[in-house]
């Protein structure tokens, strides 16, 4: 697709849900679809958002699973490592965290008593720090790389399938065909070996690597002999067929002069060729007069047998006759160009002093064409439905009617030169249509050939292509790929390249999605899998303790909760074995705080005397601590706490009966404490006292609540 132009956004589909097989190069197909260019900037960005996660995943089963097997043995510095190795979400500052570990662990310097100092090394601990490094630059290294080849492999090039609504062949014409057909007809020929002849100038250089071709130049007496072999392969891919990419198109040919067919003839106006020395197919090419002279051509003809040489052995046969003889030139040409050799006529009044000789030789030249797929191989066109038995996917019309019509009876050079018409000697024609001249005194007949070759390869290779890609004027002209007025989607066999389309792998974009979400229904399921393990282990403690511990108690978070935990001494917290917990019981001092901070003081300083109940299953004295209510407060206008809507107290404090004001008696039995329910008569105290705040808790619920709070101390608390 190198020397494809652009075409219009009409000819091609795009769409989610039209889907394609995008030939590639190595002859397989993928699974694509074809989104416009500014689509494709928004799927590339979500594809890489999907990379993260896709890694994010990786990296939690990856670092989950090392630090539940990790080797702590009670080991401070170890610990230190793997909570630095679960905790440092960028990879990079992991890496260099891990390494400064392993740098101190190398070089770790300790001192004895009598002050001497020693580097102790810790070998162990060092060897597994340098694996967690390893791992961590692993997966960031991989997943760096993902970023770059996966977003490349997602957008795998500008191909779309093509529209078979512009698809336009025209059949062969009637024996009774107009003019008007004829010329439109004609007009698509010419468009086409135009556009090739077009393509050849801008792309010589890739051309003369996909074409090989041989050639030799030997003087004899008629002088200059000239042979030029070539080969080239067309696959498939070439062609842009959507599912046989694989198909290659073979050609080989052969072409000599031939000075044995000029006739001798005593009519200096023209020279006699017998083609294939056959003077049944008696050419006569006109010699110009002085100052009627036509442009420089070569004239292509095809003998008859090769309506049968196709059909057997795949080869056709063509010659080219070369229209040069007697036009003038004003440089010289040497005995190594046959074709183009002169002569002197020493004009000095029109400043034309040299013609190319009469009698120039023909070229003839044989063109052999073959078919492969796979093991299997087509000796003509005409058998190469029988590759359809070796899986060939290509559908029928371009099989029986377009390329039997472009590659058997007459070769595709031919096609092409004829259409060129006086173009066909790019070399030698230069400079002739200003003054009727021949100017370039580098016309070679070898460049002349290889460039109408070259030619012939582009004509072949877009023989697809161009049913789309052609705008025609029908001018009455059928349509040979419509079947009742219309071209069968099947037809549609082949795709076009533009910039403005972006094609995207269709695996790739179901795979990555599938992955991400198998990855995390994995990483969610971990714990059943530890929990399968371990029974079939009969250790129903194996990894899953160290796992919850590890991935989930390591975590920041959690080493937040334990030292809050332990700094207040209350087991306050919900979800605590998740990786989000939160506190849960609000302490109520802090409430106090806040509001003194808030509304003054927050407490009325005629504070009335409350009791508590106090529960006779408890042995000793005790009081509700206000550490450990939680409740919705709210103000009213006395600067006091309303009637709250809920009482959740969590636990009893027992506080130091010396402290308080009634102490219950307790007896007994059966080993088992008994206690009468006493209160606890409590008067405003000062701040520092604890039953001042005492106080001002019980006072936000009155009197009358005091049984539902009750039943909720005997329902929810437990005892320090």
């Amino acid at each position: 697709m190198d020397l494809y132009t652009q075409p219009a956004e009409s000819k091609y589909i795009l769409g989610l849900t039209r889907w394609f097989q995008m030939p590639q190069e190595n002859g397989k197909t993928i699974p694509a679809l074809a989104v416009s260019q500014n689509q494709s900037n928004y799927w590339n960005s979500g594809y890489t958002i999907l990379i993260m996660l896709l890694f994010g995943a990786v990296g939690q089963i990856v670092f989950g699973w090392v630090a539940t097997w990790f080797p702590l043995k009670n080991n401070g510095n170890r610990h230190a490592i793997l909570v630095t190795f679960l905790n440092t979400s960028d990879p990079i500052a992991a890496l260099l965290v891990l390494g400064l570990y392993q740098w101190r662990l190398l070089f770790r310097i300790k001192t004895k008593p009598d002050g001497a100092q020693w580097i102790d090394r810790d070998w162990r601990t060092l060897g597994l720090t340098t694996v967690l490094w390893l791992i961590v630059f692993i997966v960031f290294g991989a997943s760096f790389a993902a970023g770059i080849v996966i977003p490349s492999e997602l957008m795998m090039g500008n191909m779309a399938r093509v529209n078979p609504n512009v698809i336009f062949y025209p059949a062969i014409l009637p024996t009774n065909s107009t003019a008007l057909q004829r010329e439109a007809n004609n007009r698509l020929a010419r468009a086409a070996a135009f556009r090739a002849i077009g393509t050849v100038e801008i792309s010589e250089g890739i051309l003369q690597e996909r074409i090989k071709f041989g050639n030799s130049l030997r003087l004899s007496s008629n002088g200059a002999d000239i042979s030029l072999d070539y080969t080239y392969n067309i696959t498939g891919f070439d062609f842009g067929l959507q599912r046989a990419p694989g198909l290659i198109h073979a050609v080989s040919g052969h072409c000599q002069t031939e000075y044995t067919w000029t006739q001798n003839s005593s009519n200096s106006t023209h020279d006699i060729y017998w083609l294939w020395g056959n003077s049944s197919m008696e050419r006569i090419v006109p010699i110009p007069s002085s100052g009627n002279y036509t442009p420089p051509r070569a004239n292509f003809e095809v003998p008859p047998k090769n309506n049968a040489d196709a059909k057997s052995t795949g080869s056709a046969w063509f010659s080219i006759l070369p229209y040069t003889a007697g036009r003038r030139s004003r440089v010289e040409f040497n005995q190594t160009q046959p074709w183009y050799v002169t002569e002197d006529l020493n004009d000095t009044i029109t400043n034309s002093r040299y013609a190319v000789q009469a009698k120039r030789p023909a070229i003839s030249c044989n063109h052999n064409t073959t078919w492969y797929y796979g093991e299997s191989i087509a000796k003509n066109t005409y058998d190469l439905k029988s590759l359809v038995q070796s899986g060939l996917k290509v559908a029928p019309f371009w099989l029986d009617t377009v390329f039997i019509r472009e590659f058997t009876t007459v070769p595709p050079i031919v096609t092409m030169s004829r259409n060129l018409g006086y173009s066909n000697l790019v070399s030698f024609s230069e400079g002739f249509a200003i003054n009727n001249r021949v100017e370039n005194s580098a016309a070679n007949i070898i460049d002349d050939l290889k460039y109408l070759i070259m030619g012939s390869f582009v004509y072949s290779r877009e023989v697809v292509r161009n049913t789309a890609m052609l705008s025609p004027n029908r001018e009455g002209l059928l349509n040979a790929a419509e079947i009742n007025g219309v071209v069968p989607d099947e037809t549609a066999d082949f795709v076009l390249e533009s910039k403005d389309i972006q094609t995207l792998s269709c695996r790739l974009l179901i795979y990555i999605p599938s992955i991400i979400l198998a990855l995390w229904i994995f990483i969610k399921s971990q714990e059943l899998l530890l929990s399968i393990v371990s029974y079939f282990r009969k250790d129903k403690g194996f990894g899953i303790s160290k796992f919850i511990s590890r991935t989930v108690g390591f975590s920041a978070i959690q080493l937040y909760r334990y030292l809050d935990e332990e700094l207040s001494g209350q087991r306050r917290w919900e979800g605590r074995l998740s990786s989000a917990p939160y506190i849960g019981v609000v302490d109520v001092r802090d409430e106090i705080h806040k509001n003194k901070h808030s509304r003054g003081n927050g407490i009325s300083s005629e504070t009335p005397k409350v009791s508590v109940p106090v529960s006779a299953q408890y042995p000793v004295s005790g009081v509700v601590d206000p550490k450990l209510i939680s409740t919705e407060m709210e103000y009213d206008n006395s600067n006091h706490f309303k009637e709250s809507k809920y009482a959740a107290p969590k636990l009893i404090q027992l506080y130091n009966p010396s402290r308080s004001a009634t102490t219950a008696s307790s007896n007994s039995a059966k080993g088992q404490a008994e206690t009468k329910e006493t209160t606890i008569e409590i008067p405003p105290q000062t701040k520092d006292d604890p039953k001042y705040e005492l106080a001002m808790v019980t006072s936000w619920y009155p009197i009358h609540r005091g049984k539902k709070l009750w039943e909720s101390v005997q329902k929810k608390s437990t005892v320090r």
